[in-house]
Formats: C-alpha cells, sequence, structure tokens
C-alpha cells in the first residue's frame, strides 16, 4: 500500500501533473475526463500510455461509409477516409399543391394513366390530374398545370439545367 504521509512536494506534482495530463487527454479524445483523472492518479504514466493506444471516440452521432466501412461523423458529407460524397438529404415538402377535392356528387372516374418524363400521373373524367411529386400525393385542375409544376421542380432540383447533361 502506497503511504501518502512521507512524499514530498515534487513527488505530489508530478502524480497530479500526469492526472491532469492524463484528464485532458482523455477529454480531446472523447473519453471520460472524471475516470481518467482517477486512473491518472493511481497508474500515472501507464494510464496516458493506454490512453493514447486507445482509439479515439467520434463526437456526436456516426454513420458507416458504405464504400469503405469506416466510421464518420453523421453530418459528414464526404468521408475523411476514401472521399466517398454522401448523398444530401434535403427533406421535401409533403403538401399538396391544391387539397384533394372531396367528392359529394357525381363520383369522378379514372380515364387514364400515363407519365411525363419521369413522373407517372393519372387522369380523370374531370380533367383534373394526380402525381406523386417530393414524395406526396398532388392533384391540378389540368395537364397543362401539372407539366408546368412538374417542369418547375424538375429545374430547382437539376440546378437550372435542362436534359440528362
Amino acid at each position: 500500500m502506497i503511504v501518502f504521509e512521507d512524499w514530498t512536494f515534487s513527488e505530489w506534482f508530478f502524480v497530479l501533473s500526469f492526472a491532469v495530463t492524463t484528464a485532458i487527454v482523455a477529454h480531446v479524445r472523447g473519453r471520460n475526463a472524471v475516470g481518467w483523472f482517477i486512473l491518472g492518479l493511481l497508474f500515472n504514466v501507464f494510464s496516458l500510455i493506454i490512453l493514447f493506444a486507445l482509439n479515439r471516440l467520434p463526437r456526436g452521432p456516426v454513420k458507416t461509409c458504405p464504400r469503405c466501412a469506416e466510421t464518420v461523423l453523421a453530418a459528414a458529407l464526404v468521408c475523411r477516409h476514401c472521399g466517398h460524397e454522401f448523398a444530401l438529404h434535403r427533406p421535401s415538402p409533403a403538401r399538396p399543391s391544391r387539397p384533394l377535392p372531396v367528392v359529394i356528387g357525381a363520383p369522378r372516374t379514372f380515364v387514364s394513366r400515363d407519365s411525363y418524363g419521369s413522373v407517372a400521373y393519372s387522369v380523370f373524367s374531370d380533367g383534373s390530374i394526380e402525381a406523386t411529386l417530393d414524395g406526396a400525393l398532388r392533384a391540378w385542375d389540368n395537364v397543362d398545370e401539372f407539366r408546368r409544376d412538374a417542369d418547375r421542380r424538375t429545374l430547382s432540383i437539376s440546378g437550372g439545367r435542362r436534359g440528362g447533361v
């Protein structure tokens, strides 16, 4: 057992400086500073060596790169290990262009299904159009309104460029 009564100032200073250094390094590496301060008091240099041998813990939520399988922060846009660019997730509005009609009288009937660009749409007997855009079911009064809206959304997604270039 260690007897603390006979220690000199320099011995206390040495032990405390290693404990504080261990706590600071532990905090920077994402570990519990208080726990590592106590380990630094008890095991001095050995706790510092063990701390440097351990991997850094990430600060915050993480995700795994699909290309190299390394762990990176969830907010990362590019993997720091292999340079893989993650897709930017933009939440889309779930509000329809206009509320879907509530039919009280004669029901409208389905006429045909077609597609405009990559968007499939349905045509009804009253000339209205329904399609899923940006992950939400939307409705238009006629085909021209639908095509204008679909073109606007395509241009905003592609950055103002038309076509596949």
